[in-house]
């Protein structure tokens, strides 16, 4: 029989609690690091003059003045912009406008110029791509963001992912 078999219930072996109690003096000590490491950062804190204070400041003030320039920029209404200038723009708000033209003018020009679906277009991360000037990765997000749309539209026609297979570039055809 094993020594930790004849213990009665409740009793513990003495490595066990060793190690407990290693583990709680450990543990306080850690504890007691942290408070004096709290302590020495409010002490630092404190000693930070008024020079440093108002560089702080000046450094955020400097900060925050481009990225609310850059926030009024992406809160453009980018529907308002001329085609021309919107295809132009490397602006980020610029990018989910040319999508959605290039989107429209795929499937306006499915919808109403190609005879049969050996003209039509599937619409998908590399006709949007190629449309728009825009990354596969913006594209890729676009579409997530409105598959039900996409979908559907594909759908219509039945058409695959395959479907543009040797067309070449879609911008041959579909501008917008």
């Amino acid at each position: 029989m094993t020594p930790s078999k004849s213990l009665f219930v409740g009793q513990m072996p003495q490595q066990e609690v060793a190690a407990e109690a290693t583990t709680r003096s450990e543990s306080e000590n850690l504890n007691e690091r942290m408070e004096k490491l709290e302590q020495l950062v409010y002490q630092l804190v404190e000693k930070i003059d008024t020079k440093a204070s108002v560089a702080a400041v000046t450094t955020l003030t400097a900060i925050a003045v481009p990225r609310v320039a850059m926030k009024a920029e992406t809160d453009k209404d980018w529907s308002e912009i001329p085609s021309e200038e919107l295809k132009g723009s490397k602006a980020r708000g610029a990018a989910d406008e040319k999508i959605l033209r290039s989107f429209q003018a795929l499937a306006n020009y499915n919808d109403n110029v190609a005879a049969s679906n050996s003209e039509r277009w599937y619409i998908g991360n590399v006709t949007l791509r190629q449309l728009s000037g825009c990354n596969g990765q913006l594209v890729g997000d676009w579409i997530k963001r409105h598959q039900l749309s996409v979908d559907d539209h594909n759908n219509k026609y039945g058409l695959g992912q395959y479907h543009n297979k040797g067309r070449g570039d879609v911008t041959s055809v579909v501008s917008w």
